[in-house]
């Protein structure tokens, strides 16, 4: 009977600077491999350290999932001033507030937007033109560069014409 053991210790960096660690180790006993049989002892040993091995890739998982949710601060609830601004700024600018908030910051009421979503709202309805809604979350139209060839005016080319037209003279 041959006693067998088998270990793996493995360091995962986490944000912040932190890490984890987790090991495993077996021991075990294996009956009739060896001498006779050394192929199969040393699979026998390569299992065991597959089996470690999984076992502290799981557990590092298992920690790093467990940090990232810790790290998600709480989302803090909009202040009454926040609250007070976006009402008077919806007032203000003659905006439907109720369609405003569904269609811009994914909110049925002012009661339950979060700090972080208040302070998105107010900087829309503060740019927002009187009586009407600001356009849609997206992606900014991009206007297409304008073609400047020979003969066309642009940074680099010439002016076509003269720039000022000296005065005319007569003799007498």
């Amino acid at each position: 009977m041959i006693r067998v053991q088998a270990g793996i210790t493995r360091k995962r960096g986490l944000p912040r600077f932190s890490s984890a660690q987790a090991s495993c180790a077996i021991d075990a006993e294996v009956e009739g491999l060896w001498p006779q049989e050394p192929e199969r002892l040393s699979e026998a040993i390569r299992g065991l350290y597959r089996l470690c091995e999984a076992a502290v890739e799981e557990e590092l998982d298992r920690i790093e999932h467990a940090s990232e949710r810790a790290e998600l601060p709480p989302e803090r609830p909009a202040s009454q001033a926040q609250l007070r601004l976006i009402q008077s700024l919806a007032r203000r600018k003659r905006i439907d507030l109720a369609e405003f908030l569904t269609r811009h910051v994914r909110a049925a009421q002012p009661a339950t937007l979060s700090c972080v979503e208040a302070s998105r709202a107010i900087d829309l309805l503060a740019s927002a033109s009187p009586g009407r809604l600001p356009p849609p979350p997206g992606p900014a139209a991009v206007q297409p560069p304008v073609a400047r060839g020979p003969g066309s005016p642009g940074l680099d080319a010439a002016p076509s014409g003269p720039l000022h037209r000296p005065a005319s003279s007569v003799a007498p």
